[in-house]
């Protein structure tokens, strides 16, 4: 219901306003309603298709990508669990939370941003102590101590979110962006900053050294094997064949091998720190929001709050994007359910087939690689 006033007669109407924006109220939800409902479909299937890829995918089996699932799962409860939420109460343009449910909401959110960060962080220690440190990679990352990492993650983040249900600090549900999280009061500063500085800028930090290490050793090893394989004088190769029975060209084809085992482990490291850059990204002015200026503009603030939460869909289109291996392991996870659409049909007459015109050609390509194997 809503009060207006025409000529000088309050009326009762019981249609709400289409649109609502001030400094402490910012609703438009032609626009906010598609953009949670994109963002939690695309969030679930990009998740899950993740998930579903490192399963799948044989090139991507190896045991550092368990940071990699562990990422997946905070980002799919953040998608699947705190923007329906969202949804709900930009739908309601109010709060549709308990003060229970609204606390536990607002600890869910802390708990799975802040295992994000730390999953991150230990994917980036992976893949430096994979290339830094060889030697030492099979005795720090074995199954069992990979398993005790992502528990310590959670735990860790558990810790960190926990004392405003003991009193210091506080959660409770914002107007400004309709979401039940912690609230960035002045009185709590002590809190803040521990929080800000042991969530975001220590795991960050830690981050940018793995990788900023990880590119250096890339450029000096690309640079060493290729005077390697451009100075190698052939007549010290021919004797040095002659005399061990190797091919004369053995040592550039190993060269050239190495390079490119090297090159792709460079593009996963790349896609891996270009998943850091887009996480820093969305929650860069979320941070600066809380440290500057925590009673900004409903605007700005759901704006950053918001953009915060993307992040945790927009990660596996960057898989996608940069990495064939992750393509290919969203192809194995979709493509069945795709061809179930194109199974033939039978008839419960006549027992005939009939084929969809889609699957005309796969049906008869079957066939005929069918007749050329027996042949054969």
């Amino acid at each position: 219901m809503m009060n207006s006033t025409i000529y000088g007669v309050s009326v009762k109407s019981s249609v709400p306003p289409v649109v609502v924006t001030n400094s402490t109220h910012w609703w438009i939800p032609q626009v906010e309603i598609p953009y949670l409902l994109a963002l939690f479909l695309v969030g679930v299937i990009g998740n899950v298709s993740i998930i579903g890829a490192i399963v799948l995918e044989k090139k991507l089996k190896f045991i550092g990508n368990a940071f990699i699932v562990n990422l997946a799962v905070a980002d799919l409860i953040v998608t699947a669990y705190v923007v329906p939420g969202v949804l709900a109460n930009v739908v309601a343009n109010k709060n549709l939370f308990s003060v229970g449910m609204c606390s536990f909401t607002a600890l869910v959110v802390s708990l799975s941003c802040l295992s994000s960060m730390y999953s991150l962080m230990f994917v980036a220690l992976n893949r430096y102590t994979a290339i830094v440190h060889v030697n030492r990679y099979h005795n720090i990352f074995t199954k069992k101590k990979v398993g005790m990492f992502i528990i310590m993650i959670w735990i860790w983040s558990f810790i960190l979110s926990i004392p405003p249900a003991f009193g210091w600090g506080d959660y409770r549900y914002h107007v400004k962006i309709h979401v039940c999280m912690y609230d960035c009061d002045t009185k709590f500063i002590g809190y803040t900053t521990t929080f800000i500085v042991l969530s975001i800028f220590l795991p960050f930090a830690i981050t940018c050294l793995c990788y900023i290490g990880l590119f250096r050793v890339f450029r000096n090893n690309r640079a060493r094997r290729k005077t390697l394989i451009n100075n190698v004088p052939m007549s010290t190769v021919s004797s040095a064949c002659t005399t061990n029975g190797v091919e004369p060209d053995a040592k550039r084809k190993k060269s050239v091998a190495l390079m490119k085992r090297e090159d792709n482990e460079r593009r996963l490291v790349v896609t891996l720190f270009s998943a850091v850059c887009l996480f820093t990204v969305c929650w860069v002015p979320y941070a600066l929001i809380i440290l500057i200026n925590h009673n900004a503009y409903a605007i700005y603030k759901r704006s950053a709050v918001w953009l915060a939460f993307a992040n945790s869909a927009m990660n596996s289109i960057l898989y996608g994007a940069l990495n064939r291996n992750f393509r290919n392991g969203y192809k194995k996870l979709w493509s069945p359910l795709f061809r179930r659409c194109c199974k033939k049909e039978i008839s419960p007459r006549t027992n005939d087939t009939s084929t969809s015109p889609i699957c005309d050609s796969e049906y008869s390509t079957k066939k005929t690689d069918y007749k050329l194997h027996t042949n054969a």
